[in-house]
C-alpha cells in the first residue's frame, strides 16, 4: 500500500510540473527570488562554403528576445554579430584556413545572453587537402613541336568547367581551349597550333561534396619537367650507361634524350610515351636483339607493349609530326602493324669469333660440389650446341647458381653468348626453369670483379633456344668469368630449378 501511494505522489508532481508556465521552465531560485533564464535557440547546423560558413538555427518563442548573437572563433581570435530577433541564418565571410568554433544565443532588451550553442566547422579554401587534392585534368602532357599532346585520365562530375590557356603559335593570340568529359575518354589528345615556349596553364571550376559553393581552383601552369618511367630510364642505362639520378647525371641523361637520333627496344616495357621528349629521334627499332630459334613457337618469344593502344597513338603522331620511322622485327609489341612500320622478320645473328670450349680449363658451379655429376654436365653449357644443356636437380627452395669459367689463358672478351634451352612451351615443364636475368662479371684475378655491361642484372629472352649476346662495355683482358642465375618456380608447386644450354664467350 505504501508503493502503491509513494507512485501516486510521483505521478501528482509530474503533472503539476507539467502545467507550469514557459516562463517557469526557463527560471530558478538564488538568493531572494527568481532568475529567468532567456529562451535558447536550437536545431543549429552549419554548411562550409569558400571562405564562409553558412549556420542555420531555430529561434526559441520566447517574448524576450531582442536580438540573436552569432560568434566565431579560431586560434583564440573572437569575433561576433548581433541579428534581428527574428534571424535563423548567418552567412560568415572572409574566412581563413581554420576549425571555427561557432556559438549561436539569443539575448534580450538587458543584454542578458541564453545558453548558447555550439558546433565546429571548417570552410573551404586553396590551403583545404580537398582543394589541393582536386583532379588536375591533365595528368599527363608533352610538348611536340608546337602541339600539345596530353591525357584526362582523371576526370569526374565534380569538374564544372576545365580549359587550356596558351598562345597561338600562327597568331600570337591568347586562346582557350574548352575540355570535356567526352574528350576524357579518347585516350591520347592533341592541340596543335600552340606556342610551347611561352606559359600554357590550366583553368578550373568545380563543386565538393559538402560545399554550398562552386569553386575556381587555383590556376596553375604547365612546366618543362621531364617524368621519365621506369623503363625508359632503364633502357638507357643498359644500353648507353647513362643513370638519372643526380643533378649532373640527369644534365647528361637529358642532353642524350635531345640529341638521340635512333633507339632501340628488345624487351617488355610499359608505354612508348616518353619518345615523345626525344625531340631528334629518327627511327625506332624493335626486337633488333632478339635472336629466336623459331623452333618451337611461343607467346614468350615475343615482347609486349603494356599499353599497347596507347603507344600506337604515340607512334602514329611521331610519324605525323616528326615523319618517324619503325624498323620491326619478329611483330614485336604490337598485334597491328602501320604504313610506315618496316618489317624485318628474323634477325639473323652476327658472325663472331668464339672461345672454343678447349680454351677453358675449368667450369664450376660454387653453390654445388665440384665432384658431382651436376657439375660435369655443366661442360654442355661450353659446346655451343642449342640441343646440349645443362639441368640440375629439382630443388624445394629457390638457390641461386654462380658458375664461374676460367680460361686457359687470359684473354681480351668482347662479350658473351647466352642460349636458352629448346624446349616445347605446349607439353615441357622445362618451359617453367627457363631464367629470364643474369649477372656476368669477369676478372683477372679471381678477387677483383667488375660487371661486363652498363647494368649489375641483364634481361635475357626466354624462347625456346633463344640467344642472347650481351657485350663487353669495354673489352678488356680476363682470367675468370663469373655467371650468376637464379632459380626459378614450376607453376604453383614448390619445385625450383633452372635449365640453359649455352654460356659462351665471344673474343
Amino acid at each position: 500500500m505504501k508503493r502503491i501511494k509513494y507512485l501516486v505522489g510521483i505521478l501528482f508532481i509530474f503533472i503539476v510540473s507539467c502545467s507550469e508556465s514557459l516562463e517557469d521552465t526557463y527560471s530558478d531560485y538564488s538568493g531572494d527570488g527568481k532568475i529567468r533564464y532567456v529562451g535558447k535557440c536550437s536545431d543549429m547546423s552549419i554548411k562550409a562554403g569558400w571562405c564562409r560558413l553558412q549556420v542555420n538555427w531555430k529561434n526559441s518563442t520566447d517574448a524576450v528576445i531582442d536580438k540573436i548573437k552569432v560568434s566565431w572563433e579560431a586560434e583564440e581570435v573572437l569575433h561576433d554579430t548581433l541579428l534581428p530577433r527574428d534571424a535563423t541564418f548567418c552567412d560568415i565571410k572572409n574566412l581563413t584556413d581554420a576549425v571555427y568554433r561557432v556559438d549561436v544565443c539569443a539575448v534580450d532588451v538587458n543584454g542578458k545572453e541564453s545558453l548558447a550553442i555550439t558546433d565546429y566547422a571548417r570552410p573551404y579554401s586553396y590551403e583545404h587537402e580537398a582543394v589541393r587534392s582536386f583532379s588536375r585534368v591533365i595528368s599527363k602532357y608533352y610538348y611536340l613541336d608546337d602541339n600539345l599532346v596530353y591525357y584526362i585520365d582523371n576526370w569526374n562530375d565534380s569538374i564544372v568547367e576545365a580549359k587550356i590557356c596558351y598562345t597561338n603559335s600562327n597568331s600570337g593570340a591568347k586562346e582557350e581551349f574548352i575540355l570535356t568529359k567526352e574528350e576524357a575518354s579518347k585516350g591520347l589528345l592533341r592541340l596543335e597550333n600552340v606556342n610551347c615556349q611561352k606559359p600554357i596553364t590550366i583553368a578550373r571550376s568545380g563543386r565538393l561534396d559538402g560545399c554550398s559553393d562552386l569553386i575556381n581552383f587555383a590556376d596553375y601552369t604547365l612546366t618543362n619537367e621531364r617524368i621519365y618511367s621506369s623503363d625508359f630510364k632503364l633502357l638507357v642505362q643498359i644500353k648507353y650507361g647513362l643513370k638519372n639520378e643526380n643533378e649532373e647525371q640527369k644534365r647528361i641523361f637529358d642532353h642524350f634524350v635531345d640529341t638521340v637520333k635512333v633507339l632501340e627496344f628488345d624487351y617488355d616495357i610499359a608505354s612508348f610515351e616518353d619518345l615523345f621528349y626525344c625531340s631528334k629521334l629518327e627511327k625506332i627499332i624493335l626486337g633488333k636483339n632478339r635472336y629466336l630459334s623459331l623452333q618451337n613457337p611461343n607467346k614468350v618469344d615475343i615482347s609486349v607493349c603494356a599499353n599497347e593502344e596507347r603507344s600506337l597513338e604515340c607512334l602514329d603522331l611521331l610519324n605525323d609530326v616528326r615523319g618517324v620511322v619503325i624498323e620491326r622485327y619478329n611483330e614485336h609489341y604490337f598485334d597491328k602493324t602501320r604504313s610506315y612500320f618496316v618489317e624485318m622478320g628474323n634477325p639473323q645473328l652476327p658472325i663472331l669469333n668464339y672461345l672454343a670450349s678447349n680454351d677453358i680449363e675449368s667450369i664450376q658451379n660454387l653453390t654445388m660440389p665440384e665432384d658431382s655429376e651436376e657439375t660435369q654436365e655443366l661442360r654442355n653449357l661450353l659446346d655451343n650446341n642449342p640441343s646440349t644443356w645443362w639441368e640440375p636437380s629439382v630443388a624445394t627452395s629457390p638457390r641461386t647458381h654462380e658458375i664461374v669459367l676460367t680460361l686457359k689463358q687470359p684473354q681480351v672478351v668482347k662479350g658473351v653468348k647466352i642460349v636458352q634451352r629448346l624446349y616445347r612451351p605446349t607439353s615441357s615443364s622445362q618451359k617453367y626453369y627457363v631464367s629470364d636475368k643474369v649477372v656476368i662479371e669477369v676478372s683477372a684475378d679471381n678477387v677483383n670483379w667488375e660487371s661486363i655491361s652498363y647494368a649489375k642484372e641483364n634481361e635475357i629472352g626466354i624462347g625456346s633456344g633463344e640467344v642472347t649476346l650481351i657485350p663487353m662495355v669495354k673489352p678488356v683482358k680476363v682470367k675468370y668469368i663469373k655467371v650468376t642465375l637464379s632459380d626459378k618456380m614450376h607453376g604453383s608447386s614448390l619445385n625450383f630449378n633452372m635449365t640453359l644450354s649455352g654460356i659462351v664467350p665471344y673474343i
